[in-house]
């Protein structure tokens, strides 16, 4: 938006933003077949097929990144049987897949950030013909990938302010923007341990471990809040452990189990305040189950929690028609950045009755509920009424008490859904980014008569975005150049090296090739490129 005002004096001020260095997506197609465990009675017909996806890893490379993943499929089906009743059965599995995008100036080992969204865009279940047994299942999934590369930069951008005594540059105008400025950053290892007792936690249903076979842990932030100097995280500890049974027979069954664990840690950011916007990352460095005493099992984590803090800053900034040199000591460069346009985290309850399968036996008490999974379905941006709908369906496990002479322990699964419609403060449009992050804070279940009453509360936490993209001038230091190293038709100009630059990038921004940068830069290594280091560019060696 153009600025207008009489007085147009300006000042180099410090800023501190998250620059996008780039973004891509992608579709990958998914084709696998699903076998039907022999447990299970074989399928006459494919009823509903569900598809959710997460990240589980990803890595920058030199001008890509990698994105690994794990789609979830449950398939709904009628089962055939000799009875000819067509009971509804259903199987889960896992399918994993690796992808990678081409983004030009993503680069490892200086700092950049990776944020990856997977939208599964099509599934599609059905029986392979080919097969006799009615046991294989044929899926195919459409997921589309969106990655983006970010990097903080400090730039001296040239702003309007009171005490400005810079005129304004020849060939640009004022521009007002509203930008999220990075005003503080912490980061802190912490270490997450408890002891849990199998037979406690299972109600008796599962034996003790004798030995950890494999530890599967993920992890989820349910809770952030700014106060003075530091930002308060909530969250939880998700781990599937699978493990050799300790049994008089010594048959060494193996058995898994599942275990929760909440935490409360907080990162000191200097400076930040509750009003601030907060930016929250985490890594799972390491994570182990350990079989000790009895029956116990031994949980060890360790998380590196990060928190960005930034704040809303409304400016008059100088932009310029391209990027380049504009007047000594000020250059314009391409600023692409995230503007937050709403971040809001809300709470709905949920109430329903559920019903125990024909298959299992009526209930004489209810022993606990379990929320295995969270899935999203659907995201829609509502412009009219500044909202964002997000649709979604919660995996809720029951355990109860038979009623039987013998009081066994039983316990089904059962698919709850959901919707959500969030109110996002100021103008939302369908191209800004959405990210929703959906968890389960309390579930709660009470038998009555032969169903079973069911209370949900979940905690959504939702985040519009808006790329920022102007050519604006920034001031920068003069270097002299040294004399005649570049060859007739080019122009000779000294760049300064800043976070998140590489030599391809540069290139192509002043229209060169890498192998004329590194002519007239004899011992620079481009995979070490410093900040602050003063390189030649003979800009215009493309023509």
């Amino acid at each position: 938006m153009p600025y207008k005002h009489q007085q147009q004096l300006f000042e180099c001020r410090e800023f501190v933003v998250r620059q996008v260095v780039g973004e891509q997506t992608r579709q990958t197609n998914i084709r696998t077949t699903m076998t039907i465990p022999s447990r299970k009675p074989p399928a006459e017909q494919v009823l509903d097929c569900n598809v959710s996806a997460k990240v589980t890893n990803t890595e920058i490379l030199r001008n890509k990144v990698v994105v690994e993943g794990k789609a979830n499929v449950k398939v709904t089906y009628v089962a055939k049987t000799k009875e000819g009743d067509q009971p509804v059965h259903a199987v889960h599995g896992d399918v994993t897949f690796t992808e990678f995008l081409d983004i030009p100036g993503a680069e490892p080992g200086v700092g950049q950030d990776v944020f990856v969204r997977l939208t599964v865009e099509q599934a599609r279940c059905e029986l392979d013909h080919n097969d006799r047994t009615g046991r294989k299942i044929i899926v195919t999934i459409i997921i589309r990938i969106f990655a983006k590369v970010t990097v903080t930069e400090e730039l001296e951008l040239l702003v309007q302010t009171p005490e400005g005594t810079i005129p304004l540059p020849p060939g640009t105008e004022p521009i007002e923007l509203v930008l999220n400025q990075i005003v503080g950053q912490g980061e802190r290892q912490v270490v997450i341990s408890e002891t849990v007792n199998v037979k406690d936690l299972t109600e008796g249903c599962k034996p003790c471990p004798e030995q950890v076979v494999d530890t599967i842990c993920d992890a989820a932030i349910t809770r952030r809040e700014v106060i003075d100097g530091k930002v308060v995280l909530e969250g939880m500890l998700t781990l599937q452990v699978i493990y050799v049974a300790r049994t008089w027979e010594g048959d060494q069954p193996v058995h898994h189990v599942h275990v929760e664990i909440p935490f409360s840690e907080f990162v000191e950011v200097p400076g930040a305040e509750p009003d601030d916007i907060i930016d929250v990352s985490f890594e799972i460095e390491d994570c182990e189950a350990v079989a000790r005493n009895i029956c116990d099992l031994r949980i060890t984590a360790v998380l590196a929690l990060r928190a960005d803090i930034l704040r809303e800053m409304e400016l008059v900034a100088v932009t310029a028609p391209e990027v380049g040199p504009v007047a000594p000591g000020f250059e314009a460069i391409l600023l692409r950045t995230d503007r937050i346009v709403g971040d809001v985290a809300q709470q709905i309850a949920l109430k329903d009755t559920l019903v125990i399968p024909a298959q299992k036996p009526p209930a004489q008490k209810v022993l606990e509920c379990m929320i295995t999974s969270n899935t999203i379905q659907q995201t829609e941006v509502l412009e009219a009424a500044n909202k964002v709908l997000v649709r979604g369906a919660a995996e809720v496990k029951i355990t109860y008490v038979a009623d039987k002479p013998t009081q066994p322990v039983h316990a089904f699964h059962t698919e709850v859904p959901w919707n959500i419609s969030v109110a996002i403060p100021g103008d939302v449009t369908r191209d800004d980014i959405v990210t929703v992050n959906i968890n389960s804070e309390f579930c709660s279940v009470e038998l009555v008569g032969e169903n079973i009453d069911f209370t949900l509360i979940l905690g959504a936490m939702v985040r519009v975005t808006r790329i920022v993209q102007e050519n604006l001038v920034i001031c920068v230091e003069e270097v002299p150049a040294p004399a005649d190293v570049c060859p007739p038709g080019t122009r000779q100009i000294s760049y300064t090296i800043k976070a998140g630059d590489t030599l391809f990038a540069l290139a192509q921004r002043f229209r060169t090739t890498v192998d004329q940068i590194m002519a007239v830069n004899p011992g620079i290594n481009p995979n070490n490129l410093q900040v602050g280091q003063v390189i030649t560019i003979c800009e215009g060696g493309l023509g």
